[in-house]
């Protein structure tokens, strides 16, 4: 897929434009198979990776009650500094890219016809999708694989993939 959006590119604004809806719609349905995930695949636990032990339990009103509220940590896989505390700043980090991408969308006004009305109707759209995409993902995640889990795994989300060729475990 990277070496396709790299050709798209490489073409031309052109050729982006006109394959914008086709990634738009792939990202769509790569971000949805996340809540979907929890729904189709079963509860498993699997000790033998490396990177530690992995318990997805499928939908839990007791994983959820578990990864409710915050409790920041050092030393999490992944972390940017493993001898510092997270800290909300550091966590913010991780959905700020979200929404510069949809303000970086609304540049490209030159194609539309009143982008007066369109740009800010078209970002507070794409505002209130990344919103609803990431809190459908963020509780999909925290009903259904335990905080230890999550601590330890950073590629948890394709641990817990329904995709068989995107699985690791299982």
């Amino acid at each position: 897929m990277l070496l396709v959006v790299t050709i798209i590119s490489l073409v031309g604004s052109r050729a982006f434009s006109r394959a914008s809806g086709f990634l738009f719609l792939v990202l769509i349905v790569s971000s949805f198979s996340i809540p979907l995930s929890s729904f189709t695949v079963k509860a498993f636990s699997d000790s033998t990776r490396s990177g530690g032990m992995i318990r997805y339990t499928g939908i839990s009103l007791e994983t959820l009650k578990e990864n409710l509220w915050p409790r920041f940590t050092s030393g999490a896989a992944g972390s940017a500094n493993p001898l510092k505390k997270e800290t909300i700043a550091s966590v913010f980090g991780v959905f700020f890219p979200a929404t510069a991408g949809v303000f970086a969308g609304a540049s490209m006004s030159g194609d539309l016809k009143n982008p007066s009305v369109s740009i800010p109707r078209g970002t507070l759209y794409g505002m209130g999708l990344t919103f609803f995409i990431y809190l459908a993902v963020i509780f999909a995640m925290a009903a259904t694989v335990t905080r230890n889990t999550l601590y330890t795994d950073i590629t948890v989300l394709q641990d817990v993939s329904p995709v068989t060729p995107i699985a690791k475990t299982r």
